[in-house]
């Protein structure tokens, strides 16, 4: 049994590795592709490869165990996390000939009141209680990326892929690893009830959602005529820099801290998908918005159900990303 055990977590760590480099690989092409060539490529390359590098390790239970350990030994590590970000960003920075001090700044306060936030309840014992200020330290991550206040940190066409992954792992470290969250569900363990209760939920939403859509003109439909190697790209960034990062923060975050703190799972579902719904609204202008809001939310209940029935954020991703596909494919 130890041994199957062991074998089970170098096997997670070690395919955790392998999609990592794989994303390496297709970032460092489609950088090159793009007129990236010798040091602001190299920087670029180094610095995705740290950011996604992360991104995969935080799905392995045995590493986020050992980071547990790590900082409540010591508290004070996690301000580590800090550190390893406004790295990162002087590698890309300097590499790209674009460093800044507000640029440096952003980065810094978009770090420091989450951290300070989790670092003050660190220094306790993990709780299976849910305190106001964790949904505060979520207002925190979300609001900044949403608002997008955080333009000006980086430069290029890496600007939101990078935000992303700066706020995805943030998020990560700072609830799964610091705080124990139960039950946010971030792996990548493909299980059949995962494909079953994705697609279900998508076949369930598109009957409502298209003729709501094509109705008030919300959309048109406008297949793209893509070959299948921009299909699979697109596919790919929508479900990594969209469709997982959100249901990150609205279902693994704050609809499972919702159910916790209400003891009421209906109830969390539709606060959630409000939620979900009220965050588009800067998506579209006026009167689109409203309908873009609406259509929103009534997808977050679906994305919830899928989330429900697996305990699972792979679940809800990939019905997220389904519905994304299919209107970025086929749709305008």
């Amino acid at each position: 049994m130890v041994f199957n055990k062991y074998f089970v977590e170098k096997k997670e760590i070690s395919s955790a590795i392998l999609t990592a480099f794989i994303f390496v690989i297709i970032g460092a092409t489609l950088a090159y592709y793009n007129g990236l060539r010798q040091l602001p490529l190299i920087s670029t390359i180094i610095t995705f490869s740290f950011l996604i590098t992360t991104y995969c390790l935080l799905s392995v239970e045995d590493i986020t165990n050992w980071l547990q350990q790590t900082i409540f030994s010591n508290p004070s590590n996690l301000w580590l996390l800090a550190v390893f970000f406004l790295l990162t960003y002087c590698v890309y920075s300097f590499g790209n000939n674009s460093f800044t001090l507000v640029g440096l700044g952003k980065l810094l306060l978009f770090l420091f009141f989450p951290i300070l936030i989790i670092f003050i309840r660190s220094r306790q014992e993990i709780s299976k209680k849910i305190y106001w200020y964790e949904f505060l330290a979520i207002l925190l991550i979300w609001l900044p990326f949403d608002l997008r206040l955080l333009n000006g940190i980086w430069i290029g066409k890496v600007v939101y892929a990078f935000n992303v992954l700066v706020a995805f792992n943030l998020a990560l470290v700072l609830f799964l690893v610091c705080r124990g969250v139960e039950d946010i569900g971030y792996s990548f363990r493909v299980k059949k009830e995962t494909f079953y209760h994705s697609i279900t939920n998508f076949l369930f939403f598109a009957p409502i959602a298209i003729p709501i859509g094509l109705v008030t003109n919300f959309m048109v439909f406008l297949p793209q005529h893509h070959n299948i190697v921009p299909i699979f790209l697109t596919s790919l960034g929508i479900f990594l820099f969209t469709a997982l990062p959100e249901e990150l923060l609205f279902r693994g975050l704050i609809q499972n801290l919702l159910k916790k703190k209400l003891s009421n799972k209906n109830l969390a579902l539709l606060i959630a998908s409000i939620l979900f719904g009220l965050a588009h609204l800067n998506n579209a202008s006026y009167p689109k918005n409203l309908t873009y809001c609406f259509l929103a939310t009534i997808a977050g209940l679906f994305y919830g159900r899928a989330y429900f029935a697996t305990n699972s954020i792979l679940t809800s991703a990939i019905t997220h990303a389904l519905v994304d596909i299919t209107w970025h494919e086929l749709f305008k």
